[in-house]
């Protein structure tokens, strides 16, 4: 399905909103639109939410997705794709309503939903509708780029890079929390070199599993190495 039509399918979500989740050139270099505007979303008219949908409780749990198990004992390179299965799925489903929310259910499942929540800035919607909302730009955040998604775990671990940084959260302010970045050099399908781009994924420990908080995109497009480069 071409983007624009996806982008339709999953409408009431605002065009230029969505438009403005992909990375941009500026000075010939890649710059980063955050997959998830907490202050913007926090603010978003009625009718920019999901008109008649029941915003339901989300919390962390083991889950069983693609193969993997995502219990506490999981990773975030398990967790990044799974994530990433369900956003393909999510693309894929065009106009099915049905499949579109069996792979939203998804996305949300592996979603750090009491951190996403309390890093709002405001709180004019509900825990669950915020999340649920902040959750929805994922899909079409990526969904331009699932061609190259890794095909299989394997892959996965291969092509994906993780930075662990515990101690405190960089962003709640909360001490002890435990945080990891994962990054993802994803072609664009127009094969151009310089539309290349580093999806960035930001997990923190919530209930004692790796979680999704946001996505995005990393601010300059560098590639990561296939093994730790040893220090000069």
């Amino acid at each position: 399905m071409h983007g624009d039509d996806y982008r339709s399918a999953r409408a009431p979500l605002r065009r230029s909103w969505v438009a403005d989740l992909h990375p941009r050139r500026v000075g010939g270099r890649f710059v980063a639109a955050s997959a998830i505007a907490l202050v913007f979303l926090a603010s978003c008219a009625d009718e920019e939410r999901m008109v008649g949908q029941q915003a339901r409780h989300v919390f962390v749990t083991t889950v069983t997705d693609a193969g993997v198990t995502l219990d506490q004992a999981a990773d975030p390179k398990q967790v990044v794709y799974v994530l990433l299965q369900a956003i393909r799925d999510d693309f894929d489903a065009g106009a099915d309503v049905g499949k579109r929310e069996r792979a939203f259910d998804r996305q949300l499942a592996v979603s750090a939903p009491d951190t996403i929540f309390r890093r709002a800035s405001q709180a004019n919607l509900g825990r669950d509708e915020f999340i649920r909302q902040a959750v929805w730009h994922w899909a079409p955040t990526l969904g331009h780029y699932q061609r190259d998604f890794p095909v299989d775990l394997a892959s996965a671990r291969t092509r994906i890079r993780v930075e662990d940084r515990p101690g405190k959260g960089y962003d709640t302010g909360q001490s002890g929390e435990h945080w990891a970045y994962a990054f993802l050099e994803l072609a664009d399908p127009s094969d151009l070199p310089e539309a290349t781009v580093i999806a960035q994924f930001q997990l923190v420990r919530e209930a004692g599993y790796w979680r999704v908080v946001q996505l995005g995109f990393a601010k300059s497009p560098r590639r990561f190495p296939s093994a730790p480069v040893a220090p000069s």
